[in-house]
C-alpha cells in the first residue's frame, strides 16, 4: 500500500467570519457548559455518579472490595501487551520505540 504525503496547510477562516478561533489568543479560561447555556439556552447538571458506580465506603466490605479491586488491577497491568497505546498507558513504552503516532 502507498502512501501519498500531502504537506500541512493552516486552516484560515474566511473574512466573514467574526469569531476568533485561533488557539494563540486562548487564555484557557474557555468553559463549554456556560458557552452551551450563552448560546443554545441549555443548562448542565454533571453528577458523576450518572456515569461511575459510587462508593460506599462505609460499607463493611469496602476493604475487603477495594483490596480486590487492587489485585484485579495488579493482575491486567502485569500482562504483556502488543498494542501500542496500551503499552503506552502502561508506562511500557521504550524509549527507543520509533513508532509514528499515525502508524499506531
Amino acid at each position: 500500500m502507498s502512501v501519498r504525503e500531502r504537506s500541512l496547510q493552516r486552516w484560515e477562516p474566511s473574512a466573514e467570519s467574526d469569531v476568533d478561533l485561533s488557539l494563540e489568543q486562548s487564555d484557557g479560561a474557555w468553559n463549554q457548559f456556560h458557552a452551551n447555556e450563552q448560546k443554545f439556552g441549555l443548562s448542565t447538571d454533571y453528577d458523576e455518579n450518572i456515569y461511575t458506580t459510587r462508593i460506599n465506603k462505609s460499607n463493611p466490605r469496602y476493604r475487603q472490595q477495594e483490596a480486590e479491586a487492587a489485585r484485579i488491577a495488579r493482575e491486567i497491568e502485569g500482562t504483556s501487551a502488543e498494542n501500542p497505546h496500551i503499552r503506552e498507558e502502561r508506562g511500557l513504552k521504550d524509549e527507543d520505540d520509533e513508532v509514528d503516532e499515525e502508524e499506531k
